[in-house]
């Protein structure tokens, strides 16, 4: 079985304004376009989102790095931790990463932007009051 998918991006894009319409001049719209924009195109979707969003959420820093290969400029959050063998990549491409324990400052880079992952106490990710 075959199927096929039509994004119809004035229909993104009208939903976007519809979500940006509720926040106030100070909130920012991260658009979360992770797992290759569910599998649409992540840089085509990116690209066109770009404009219209303060930044982009991927899963994995390879996301990133392709979005910054292809000349995005915006700001990108990964999801996935930084592992030892990635953490030159946050700092190379201006990367954001998140961070859900506090070990994982053992291995960001100097000058890592990040951003720190609470537990708010579904117990899943994130870095608890003690810590």
């Amino acid at each position: 079985m075959n199927g096929k998918v039509h994004i119809h991006l004035d229909r993104l894009l009208n939903n976007l304004n519809l979500i940006k319409a509720q926040l106030s001049n100070n909130e920012h719209v991260f658009a979360v376009i992770k797992d290759f924009a569910y599998g649409h195109g992540l840089v085509p979707i990116a690209t066109f989102l770009e404009p219209n969003v303060y930044g982009f959420c991927v899963a994995r820093v390879d996301e990133a790095v392709e979005l910054r290969k292809e000349g995005i400029k915006k700001p990108i959050l990964v999801f996935e931790l930084p592992e030892t063998d990635t953490a030159r990549l946050f700092v190379e491409y201006s990367i954001i990463a998140s961070v859900a324990d506090v070990r994982t400052f053992s291995i960001l880079e100097p000058g890592t932007e990040y951003h720190l992952n609470i537990n708010t106490g579904m117990n899943r990710l994130g870095v608890c009051d003690e810590e």
